[in-house]
C-alpha cells in the first residue's frame, strides 16, 4: 500500500492499520512484512505474510412493508425482511429499521441523498434478530407526497452490513389529538417502551411541519409541545453505566430526535425554552460522554445530529420574526459547539486527516460544520482545517512541551455560515 491516505498507521510500523472502507468486501488479501536487524556488520533479514479474506456482508434479501399505505398515530405497519443469506460462520443475522428523513429541498432516495449530511437517521427499533417489526410511522411532511421512507440494515454477527430501502405512504392524520398523544408518550416511557417512544415523537414532529399540523396548531401551541418533548426526551437519555439499558435511548438517538423537533417550518416555534432545552441535552451529551459509551463509530453521527440541531436554532434565531431565541450568541452556545469538537476527536490518530461533519448549506438555513484533529506535541507546523462549505482556517502550529507525557494535541473548528446573517 503506497497510498498513505488508505493507511492509519505508518508504513514501517510495527503494526499496520488500514483505513476503513479501503478492503473491499468478500476478497482475499495477503499482507507481507520485513524485519532486517544488525549485529556489527552482520544484517539479518527475515520475513512473514498472512492471508485473510474480507467479510462480506448479507445478500441476495428484500424488505418491505405491509400494509403499503396507512394514516400516522392509528396504522400499524410490519416492517420485514426475508431472503437474505450469509457464510454459516457469519450466522444469526440481525435486523434494524430505521426512519430516512431527507431533507425538504429534495425528493426521492437516491445515492446522493442517501450520503448527503442532510439525511438523518432515525432507530425505528434496536437490532433484533427477528425479521420483522410492529410499529406506527411519522406522516409526511408534504402534501404533494406521503412518501416516507424507511431503511433496513441487516447484520451478520461480525458486523457486516446489507441496506435496503423502501418507502410507505403515510398521510397525515386531520383528527391529531396531542393532549391524547403526550398521554400515550407518558405511558411509554412509564412502561420503559423507548422504541415506541421515538417513533411517536417522530411522529409529532413530522405533524407539527406539515401543512395539516401548521393548520390544526397556533405557533404557541406548536412551540410549547417541541419544548415538552424534548423534556421527555431528556429524561431517558443513557449514561455512560446505562448504554445497555432498553429503558434508556443512546446519545446518538437522542441527538436526532433533538434535531428532528427543532427543525420547525415556522421559525417561531423555536421559543427560548426550546433552544434552552435544546442546549441541555446537547451538553449533557457532550459533557458526560465517555469513548465507551459509542459503537461503530457514533460519536461522529451523534456529533452531526447535534450540530445539525444547533443549525435549526440558529436558523430560526435569523429570521426576524423570532426574538425569543436571541440569546444564541452566547457563551453557553459557544461553550456547547467546542465541546463537539473535541468528542469529534474520539478515537482519531495524531496526524491523520481531519474529520468533517455537519450539516450541508443552503441558501436558507445556517449551516454549522464542526472540524477536529489531532497533532503530535512535538509539529511546528501550519494547518489547515476545513468545513462543509468550503471555509477554511490555519493554524500556525509550535512545539508543546509535554512534561507530564502527553502524545497529541487537538484542533477543533467550527463554521457556521448562511442564511441572511452571511458566514
Amino acid at each position: 500500500i503506497t497510498d498513505r491516505s488508505k493507511l492509519r498507521s505508518a508504513i514501517d510500523a510495527r503494526t499496520l492499520i488500514v483505513a476503513p472502507d479501503v478492503l473491499i468486501a468478500g476478497r482475499t488479501y495477503t499482507f507481507s512484512v520485513q524485519a532486517s536487524v544488525q549485529s556489527g556488520a552482520v544484517v539479518a533479514t527475515g520475513s512473514a505474510s498472512v492471508t485473510i479474506r474480507t467479510n462480506a456482508p448479507p445478500s441476495a434479501g428484500s424488505c418491505s412493508s405491509s400494509p403499503a399505505s396507512g394514516v400516522a398515530f392509528e396504522t400499524e405497519f410490519i416492517l420485514s425482511c426475508e431472503g437474505y443469506v450469509d457464510d454459516a460462520e457469519d450466522l444469526p443475522l440481525r435486523y434494524k429499521f430505521q426512519l430516512v428523513q431527507v431533507n425538504n429541498g429534495e425528493s426521492g432516495l437516491t445515492s446522493q441523498t442517501l450520503a448527503s449530511p442532510s439525511t438523518t437517521f432515525l432507530d425505528i427499533c434496536r437490532f433484533r434478530e427477528l425479521q420483522s417489526y410492529k410499529t406506527k410511522l411519522a406522516g409526511s411532511t408534504s402534501s404533494s407526497d406521503e412518501r416516507v421512507f424507511v431503511r433496513a440494515i441487516v447484520s451478520d454477527n461480525i458486523g457486516a452490513e446489507a441496506y435496503s430501502h423502501f418507502h410507505v405512504n403515510v398521510t397525515q392524520s386531520a383528527a391529531t389529538n396531542l393532549t391524547e398523544i403526550n398521554a400515550v408518550l407518558e405511558q411509554y416511557l412509564d412502561q420503559g417502551d423507548t422504541q415506541s417512544f421515538v417513533v411517536e415523537i417522530a411522529a409529532v414532529a413530522s405533524f407539527l411541519s406539515s401543512s395539516v399540523g401548521v393548520s390544526q396548531t397556533t405557533t404557541s401551541l406548536a412551540g410549547e409541545e417541541r419544548e415538552a418533548l424534548l423534556r421527555k426526551a431528556s429524561q431517558v437519555v443513557q449514561t455512560p453505566d446505562d448504554q445497555s439499558s432498553s429503558s434508556t435511548l443512546s446519545y446518538l438517538v437522542v441527538a436526532t430526535i433533538t434535531e428532528t423537533l427543532t427543525g420547525a417550518s415556522r421559525a417561531d416555534e423555536i421559543t427560548g425554552d426550546v433552544v434552552d432545552t435544546t442546549l441541555d441535552i446537547i451538553g449533557r451529551i457532550t459533557e458526560s460522554y465517555a469513548e465507551s459509551s459509542f459503537l461503530n463509530g457514533d460519536e461522529l453521527k451523534t456529533v452531526t445530529a447535534a450540530s445539525g440541531a444547533i443549525s435549526n436554532i440558529l436558523t430560526a434565531a435569523n429570521t426576524t420574526a423570532n426574538a425569543s431565541a436571541s440569546g444564541l450568541t452566547s457563551k453557553r452556545t459557544h461553550r456547547v459547539l467546542s465541546n463537539l469538537t473535541t468528542m469529534l476527536a474520539s478515537g482519531l490518530i495524531p496526524g491523520e486527516d481531519e474529520v468533517v461533519v455537519g450539516r450541508a448549506f443552503s441558501s436558507d438555513k445556517v449551516a454549522v460544520s464542526v472540524a477536529t484533529r489531532l497533532m503530535p506535541v512535538d509539529e511546528t507546523t501550519n494547518v489547515t482545517l476545513s468545513s462543509l462549505g468550503g471555509a477554511l482556517v490555519g493554524l500556525d502550529l509550535i512545539s508543546v512541551g509535554s512534561a507530564d507525557g502527553a502524545t497529541s494535541m487537538q484542533l477543533g473548528y467550527v463554521a457556521v455560515a448562511g442564511g441572511r446573517g452571511g458566514s
